[in-house]
This record gives structure tokens, sequence and C-alpha cells, in this order.
């Protein structure tokens, strides 16, 4: 049986299902950070032309329990998993929720941002084919934060 209070990184990516301008996306991430700070859930969100992509941190019990909501939430298509891993450490300790929007990313990130979404977007797309543009892009957040 899984260890639940183990540490887990959870990443996914969806599509928005209705439009979210600006506002809808900070008040998604006041939300966030409240819920995030109650559950010890620590992760970042980026969005860029109607896709997002979010990475989790936290207890696999919590995390698990807030990607099931997630996945319940109408108002973006069915997330897929990128991947659920076990983790040492957090890569956003601080962040209950950061927030990265595309025009706020450095090219290096916008690049890998844009790789990822194209990929992530073709029919039966294997995560193999974007993982080193996610794990440059989550790995320029994290030193960015140190």
């Amino acid at each position: 049986m899984p260890d639940e209070s183990q540490l887990i990184g959870l990443v996914y990516m969806s599509t928005e299902r209705i439009h979210f301008d600006i506002d809808k996306i900070l008040d998604l991430i006041e939300v966030s950070r409240r819920r995030n700070a109650e559950d010890h859930i620590t992760g970042l969100l980026c969005h860029h032309a109607g896709q997002f992509i979010q990475f989790l941190e936290g207890k696999a019990k919590d995390v698990d329990a807030l990607m099931e909501r997630i996945c319940r939430d109408q108002r973006h298509t069915t997330p897929y998993v990128v991947y659920r891993k076990p983790i040492l450490d957090r890569a956003f300790p601080d962040w209950s929720m950061a927030l990265r929007l595309f025009d706020d990313m450095t090219p290096e990130q916008q690049k890998h941002c844009r790789n990822i979404l194209a990929v992530s977007l073709q029919e039966n797309a294997s995560a193999s084919r974007y993982r080193s543009d996610l794990d440059a892009l989550l790995a320029s957040f994290t030193y960015a934060i140190k």
C-alpha cells in the first residue's frame, strides 16, 4: 500500500473550457492559495493561450485529493497528469500557489512553455516528447526562487 504521507510532485496540463481573463485567473489563484495553505500544498500555475500547466507538491493524500477536485472542475477540460512522483524536497516551499503568465516569463521559459503545449495538444502525445522542456521549465522557476 502506498505511503499517503510521502511527499510527491505532480504536474498536469489542461485546456480552459471557459475563457480565463486576468480577473478570473487572479480569483482562481486567491482561492487556491487559501485552500493550498490549509492543505500544505505548494506549487505553480502557468497559463498561456487557454492552456494550463500546473506543478503541485505536498503529501500524496493531499495532492491526490486536490487532483480529484481539479478533475471535477468544469472550467477546464479533463486534466492530463504528466507525472506524479515521490520527491525529497519541495521546489516551491514558500508558494501556496504561484502564478506565471506567459508574458511574465523569460524568453527561455516561453520557449519551453510553447514546446510543451504544442506537443501536448497533439493526439496521443507521449510525455517523453516534452519531458525535457517540462524539466527545464520547472528548474528555471525553482532556480529563480532560491
